[in-house]
């Protein structure tokens, strides 16, 4: 084990004009790491703490590139005698990749997938099942091809072609009556076999049983599993954007922080179906009525397949982290009351949010949403000195 080696050139430019009204400062960057330290699992014939827990050990095993580009202005916007507005932007920008990864001989496939290490993607890259949506009225033929009913969960399969050509006869039984009514089923997925012929997913009979619940009876469905995981998306954000606003008129002043990051994947456990953990008091559900493709429609029976997609989503944000409005005594009174400061104010954390995804709503895209919903918080305070 030895420590991490990182070589890094920069370019910077400081820059300022309009006697200080404008100032800031540009920098390029570009950061090669070898040796990065990574915790990585031991097999299983080493021993465990316990029947899910391999033993961990701390391995210099990578080598990442990051590249970024980074911007600050600070500007005077209005100076006068009694008001001020000043504002400062931040931009930054990082292109992080993994270069080469060594973990010894032997190494399989799955155990860089397990450490969620893909060469040319960020160390924090997620790889799962990607939603694509719930299926919805009018996709019968297409769902049917999966085992499934609109108002589930549409799992992205990159290996599957659709052939809207196909058609095959299928069948609608009534338990209840007795009835086998045929279908014309139109379109089918398919795969290619080793020697080039066309594999079609589909199914016949959709069955009303009777209780009056409908399933699907059949084998040759297609079953998503681990070989249609893919790269989803990484923690870290494509860019970041902070706009910083201070106003001071006479003795009150107000300052507004908002930041910006855009291109971020979300991996929260809140985002979750049916989990166990504190969630909003509603879910925009699936109904025949409310087409929508957030949630799946509320039954028992989703697979863990479905339940592990919704809990990836895009967590581009925009939010207003912080507002303070603050009031100082004027020193003529500071000075009857021998003081030398007095300021009463009061602080809004985490007013408004702007998330990409309607899907978290009412939670916070900045702590990944895994721990615990948006919060916000009002304090009052008095800052004095004698």
């Amino acid at each position: 084990l030895r420590w991490e080696k990182s070589h890094e050139f920069n370019v910077g430019l400081d820059f300022g004009f309009l006697n200080g009204r404008i100032d800031g400062s540009l920098e390029w960057y570009t950061t090669d790491t070898k040796g990065v330290l990574y915790k990585r699992q031991l097999p299983t014939a080493y021993g465990l703490y316990n029947a899910k827990s391999p033993y961990t050990m701390m391995s210099n095993v990578a080598r990442i590139r990051n590249t970024g580009f980074e911007v600050v202005l600070n500007t005077r916007n209005i100076v006068k005698k009694n008001f001020k507005w000043e504002s400062t932007v931040t931009f930054s920008t990082n292109s992080e990749k993994l270069r080469n990864i060594d973990l010894g001989n032997g190494t399989s496939v799955d155990e860089l997938v397990s450490l969620g290490l893909f060469i040319d993607n960020p160390v924090r890259t997620y790889y799962g099942y990607k939603k694509v949506g719930i299926w919805q009225n009018g996709q019968e033929d297409q769902a049917i091809c999966f085992g499934l009913f609109p108002g589930q969960v549409h799992i992205d399969a990159p290996g599957l072609i659709w052939d809207s050509s196909y058609e095959y006869e299928g069948y609608n039984s009534d338990r209840i009556s007795n009835e086998r009514t045929p279908v014309t089923r139109h379109g089918a997925y398919y795969t290619v076999d080793a020697d080039g012929n066309k594999v079609y997913y589909r199914q016949g009979s959709i069955v009303t049983k009777e209780d009056g619940t409908t399933t699907i009876e059949g084998e040759n469905f297609y079953a998503v599993g681990a070989k249609d995981k893919q790269i989803l998306g990484h923690q870290q954000p494509d860019f970041t954007i902070g706009f910083n606003n201070t106003f001071t008129y006479r003795n009150f002043d107000l300052a507004i922080q908002a930041v910006m990051r855009w291109g971020q994947m979300v991996h929260g456990d809140l985002l979750g179906y049916a989990n166990g953990k504190n969630q909003p008091k509603d879910f925009d559900f699936w109904t025949p009525e409310n087409a929508t493709n957030a949630f799946p429609l509320a039954k028992l029976g989703v697979s863990n397949v479905a339940k592990d997609a919704l809990t990836y989503v895009d967590g581009s944000f925009i939010k207003i982290k912080n507002i303070t409005l603050g009031y100082n005594l004027p020193k003529s009174i500071l000075k009857k009351l021998n003081m030398s400061q007095f300021r009463i104010y009061g602080t809004i954390s985490n007013p408004f949010i702007f998330a990409k995804d309607d899907m978290l709503k009412g939670l916070d895209p900045e702590n990944t949403s895994s721990e615990f919903p948006l919060y916000k918080t009002i304090v009052f305070g008095v800052n004095c000195s004698f």
